[in-house]
């Protein structure tokens, strides 16, 4: 039987700014001038263009917009991730499925 690598498809792309101008795809950091070029590297791998994005509400104003503007740029639909939506999605993993 041949082996399966995991798709990359499946995954989704964040990326997160973070005070102090700190910036993260999926967990890991990177250089602010490097975010373009990566965000393309992983997009090419993708048939769905699509990237979450997530910024603490300390950060300045100019990384947020960064951020969104390189993600469109880099030609991707950008989903923000307000702290509603963050708040809903933990309340959910916590609470047990219960059938009512």
């Amino acid at each position: 039987m041949a082996g399966w690598e995991k798709s990359p498809w499946q995954e989704s792309l964040a990326v997160c700014v973070r005070p102090h101008g700190r910036f993260f795809m999926n967990g890991e950091e990177v250089e602010r001038n490097s975010l373009r070029a990566k965000l393309l590297e992983r997009l090419s791998r993708r048939a769905v263009w699509t990237v979450y994005f997530e910024a603490d509400s300390d950060t300045v104003y100019m990384d947020d917009i960064y951020a969104i503007d390189t993600i469109q740029g880099c030609g991707a639909k950008v989903i923000w991730v307000a702290p509603k939506m963050r708040e809903e999605w933990q309340h959910k993993e916590q609470s047990p499925n219960v059938i009512r």
